[in-house]
């Protein structure tokens, strides 16, 4: 049985995260034009070529070009995963993720993780470290939103000791010793999220926070049919979100709408979904830190909130210091319960 959402009008606060899940679209939209040094980010389409890992799948009589790495990756992996050829394959793709850096400029990475709060939820299927780089340049805001890794990622490392977990360059916070490097989901058809300690905590992770989601941005993440088993996850929590009925998802994907829509139809409730192209339109973006208060007040209230003024031309330093004079509202908010949680 569907309730109401938990939105308090005399504070204009909604008590709901915001859920982000992130795709390679994602990256690829965040850096066009390849990362710091005009490294490309590659896809699962150009991967071999970008990698340069052609020869080793010539040693291990693969035929060039490659037109699905997954299928060609799921039968290596049954058939030759001793090979020291498959291997190599492995240790290429991580290092070369591990050496993307992030451009000094604002990127999109940064605008997403200071227009989320602390109560909401990115969650990636990327192993570039963009993402990483953006919150950790950022996190001396503070209030940011927690991160999940569900197919693992080269900036994110695990105790195995303790099973605390942090970015690669940090230590425990038990024992003091430098995090070990998590292992990553490489593509292949039947995945195990539950085989790995860490992933299987990450998709836990993200599961808690679709339970009671308000709003799901899902970005660049096509959620493809031969992954049965995410679908199944993600799919099997949002059906028992008991607000779903005023829920909204939203799209970001460059793919023909018929096709997005066919492809995430099971997610839909009713008319509560829209579908763009680019995360400047996105709920996010128009309403930083408020995207939940501001679809509440439209859905439960009928009362839309305007637009908040967006300044172009930004530095990374401009962007923080504008974000954090949104944050003082929060904090007025929580010190004084006359303050109500101001629009903008």
């Amino acid at each position: 049985m569907s309730v109401i959402p938990h939105f308090d009008i005399g504070q204009n606060r909604n008590f709901h995260p915001h859920v982000v899940i992130l795709g390679a679209g994602a990256s690829f939209a965040a850096q066009p034009n390849g990362d710091k040094y005009g490294r490309k980010l590659p896809t699962l389409k150009n991967i071999v070529e970008i990698t340069g890992i052609e020869s080793n799948l010539k040693n291990l009589g693969v035929n060039l070009p490659v037109d699905d790495f997954e299928d060609v990756f799921d039968t290596l992996q049954r058939e030759q995963s001793g090979n020291s050829d498959f291997i190599e394959i492995k240790e290429i793709i991580y290092d070369y993720f591990s050496n993307i850096m992030i451009p000094d400029e604002l990127t999109l990475y940064d605008r997403l993780v200071l227009s989320l709060r602390e109560t909401d939820l990115i969650a990636t299927f990327n192993w570039d470290p963009l993402l990483c780089l953006a919150f950790q340049r950022n996190r001396h805001i503070k209030k940011l939103p927690q991160l999940a890794f569900l197919h693992g990622n080269v900036f994110v490392g695990r105790c195995n000791k303790h099973g605390t977990t942090g970015f690669i360059n940090c230590a425990c916070s038990k024992c003091s010793k430098k995090f070990e490097k998590v292992n990553l989901l490489y593509p292949i058809k039947e995945k195990n999220y539950n085989q790995d300690k860490f992933i299987s905590q990450e998709w836990k992770l993200l599961q808690n926070f679709l339970e009671y989601a308000f709003m799901i941005t899902i970005f660049g993440y096509s959620a493809p049919k031969t992954d049965v088993a995410a679908r199944e996850l993600m799919f099997k929590v949002w059906s028992e979100n008991r607000i779903r009925d005023f829920a909204e998802i939203q799209i970001i994907d460059v793919k023909p709408k018929d096709e997005i829509r066919d492809n995430w139809h099971e997610f839909f409730i009713k008319h509560h979904y829209s579908i763009i192209e680019n995360f400047s339109d996105s709920f996010i973006n128009i309403f930083p830190r408020r995207s939940c208060e501001a679809w509440a007040s439209a859905v439960l209230q009928n009362d839309p909130w305007g637009d908040i003024e967006q300044y172009e031309g930004m530095s990374l330093v401009e962007y923080q210091d504008w974000i954090l004079k949104i944050i003082e509202s929060e904090n007025e908010n929580k010190l004084n319960e006359k303050i109500p949680l101001s629009r903008w």
